[in-house]
């Protein structure tokens, strides 16, 4: 144990420490604060919903009922919004200028039959409706969803949105279960109809996390990377190893060494997730713990394709960074053992930096969704959790090549 710990201690070097410090610093600032005041931003003002979604969570919890979709009064709420954006635009110039004195006035005017006018007339008649649109939805805040939230006509489409959600639910499911050839994407949504679509989850809540996942995955990974790779490699370019041969406990030491690195990966990608799992708990993900991932988003399109609650997507996805992360820390010490400097070392451990990157991007990120390139495009759609599967073998497999090479240590002839 002492070895070990003696191990452990030199993996963690202050100047690494530092080193991987400022690269958390950077992603913060650079990436992650910016993801998740997008967050908190569209969670209140924007995206299909705004804060009607999360209104009826708070009232009814977790899931709707057929009778709390009753008495939320959907269409009351749009008789309101109607009447508001009549008093609106019975207001403004640009529409009584037209004829125009209510939202209904307004819809017929945009529906006219264009065929029959002449490019002279419909250049004209386009840009006018196009005003007219802009004026309604407040283009001119576009950016800042807060003020844009101001326009009955914006709030009217939210609410008709969230309608559509969990009352035109049916065709849109469906067509999954019909035409969908991929067996594990048609079973969600037959689970989805069965349980008449009722999770209150927002849409935006997987989107994010998985976002934020992906870049704290990616730089989780180069951070253990940073961490236990310099040691071996200065062992090896001062050949301590060749001391080792000389006792069998000094032989035992390439298998102290890479239990030491995996632990330390382990231990630091552990660290890091949950540091930086505390802004996303600041921002109120946490209220969604218990709530049902499986539900159809906004657009008829299928979010998590299992049902597991949001706090289990969260812990799946922590648990994928930290295989991932050991399974680097596993390669990286391959390598390093077979290099002779701490240059030789880099060289090979830059390119599997990359490789994990890549594969990070490509099969790992949108995990659990349809539209994962692992799942979709290579599977299938075949495969439950194929992501998950995926990190288990490369962590198994780093694990596996390390222990065969620290057991063939013990026959080497030092000679």
């Amino acid at each position: 144990m002492s070895l070990f710990l003696y191990e452990f201690k030199k993996i963690w070097n202050w100047r690494i420490l530092a080193l991987i410090a400022a690269l958390a610093a950077l992603v913060w600032f650079s990436i992650l604060r910016g993801d998740i005041q997008t967050y908190k931003t569209v969670s209140h003002y924007g995206l299909s919903y705004g804060p009607y979604q999360r209104e009826m969570f708070e009232k009814y919890g977790p899931t709707l009922e057929p009778e709390e979709l009753a008495d939320y009064d959907i269409p009351g709420k749009q008789a309101a919004l109607y009447a508001e954006l009549d008093d609106w635009i019975a207001q403004d110039p640009l529409f009584t200028g037209n004829g125009i004195s209510t939202y209904a006035e307004y819809d017929l005017f945009r529906s006219k039959d264009r065929s029959g006018m002449s490019e002279a007339e419909l250049e004209p008649f386009d840009e006018i409706t196009m005003q007219m649109d802009m004026k309604l939805s407040l283009d001119e805040y576009w950016n800042d969803p807060r003020k844009q939230f101001a326009s009955p006509y914006v709030r009217l489409g939210m609410i008709s949105n969230l309608y559509d959600k969990y009352a035109e639910y049916e065709p849109y499911l469906q067509d999954y279960i019909d035409h969908d050839e991929r067996p594990v994407v048609a079973e969600a949504a037959r689970r989805i109809l069965a349980r008449h679509n009722n999770s209150l989850v927002p849409d935006n809540l997987n989107g994010s996390v998985s976002l934020y996942a992906t870049v704290v995955g990616v730089s989780v990974i180069l951070a253990a990377l940073l961490l236990v790779s310099p040691p071996l490699a200065r062992d090896r370019m001062r050949r301590i190893y060749l001391l080792h041969y000389s006792s069998a406990a000094g032989r035992r030491m390439l298998f102290i060494q890479w239990a030491a690195m995996a632990f330390s990966a382990c231990a630091l990608s552990l660290l890091l997730v949950g540091l930086s799992a505390i802004p996303l708990f600041a921002a109120g993900v946490g209220d969604y713990l218990g709530a049902s991932m499986l539900v159809l988003e906004s657009g008829g399109g299928l979010g998590i394709l299992y049902d597991i609650t949001f706090g289990q997507y969260a812990m799946l996805l922590a648990g994928m960074i930290v295989l991932l992360s050991v399974g680097a820390a596993c390669f990286a010490f391959l390598l390093a053992k077979f290099s002779t400097n701490t240059m030789s070392a880099l060289v090979k451990i830059v390119p599997l930096g990359l490789a994990f990157w890549v594969l990070y991007l490509s099969a790992i990120s949108d995990s659990f969704f349809e539209h994962n390139a692992l799942f979709s495009v290579i599977l299938r759609g075949r495969a439950v959790m194929p992501e998950l599967i995926l990190c288990m073998m490369i962590a198994a497999a780093g694990a596996a090549a390390a222990v065969i090479v620290t057991a063939r240590e013990n026959k080497v002839d030092a000679a």
